[in-house]
């Protein structure tokens, strides 16, 4: 390797590297999963407008079928917001997306055709809707966080389709 190539790489290389050390690193569990109350969680935490955590677990809950929560990001106030009867979804595995102070997001089955389906709760846990069913010929077991943009959001499913391999979706 000549040197102006090596010289980059290092240049690259202090770029991506922390400013941290790893005695400067804390690490503290705030709260621990565990059934019937909601576990394991998928999918990354998001933080709303009204600065809680929200995310959500693939099982656990009233049903058995997974929950969305709200914590503090002191690890208080653990609360689930929804639990997830199979007809409404099942399984979420995937984050939330906020938007306009209303969490969106997927859950892989359940809904009327067993294939997952996208829904809409408020921050505070009242008004699940439905916003879609899907019925594997326009997609099946939605896994993937949804995108919000301008309004509009999009996603994947794994499967279903024309092909059986999955689809890129919208709902607006």
């Amino acid at each position: 390797m000549n040197m102006p190539a090596l010289l980059k790489s290092l240049v690259v290389v202090a770029v991506l590297t922390p400013a941290f050390s790893e005695a400067q690193v804390a690490h503290e569990v705030l709260h621990g999963f565990m059934l019937p109350s909601g576990a394991p969680p998928y999918g990354a935490l998001v933080q709303a407008t009204n600065g809680a955590l929200y995310g959500t677990t693939h099982d656990g809950g009233a049903f058995g079928n997974g929950v969305v929560f709200k914590i503090k990001k002191d690890g208080t106030g653990f609360t689930e917001l929804h639990s997830f009867d199979g007809t409404n979804g099942a399984n979420p595995s995937a984050g939330l997306v906020v938007a306009a102070g209303v969490l969106y997001g997927t859950t892989a089955y359940g809904g009327a055709s067993g294939w997952g389906v996208v829904f809409k709760i408020n921050e505070d846990g009242t008004g699940f809707t439905k916003l879609h069913d899907f019925d594997f010929t326009d997609g099946s077991i939605p896994s993937a966080q949804l995108v919000d943009s301008g309004g509009v959001l999009y996603g994947t499913t794994y499967q279903g389709g024309a092909d059986n391999q999955g689809i890129v979706f919208e709902i607006n």
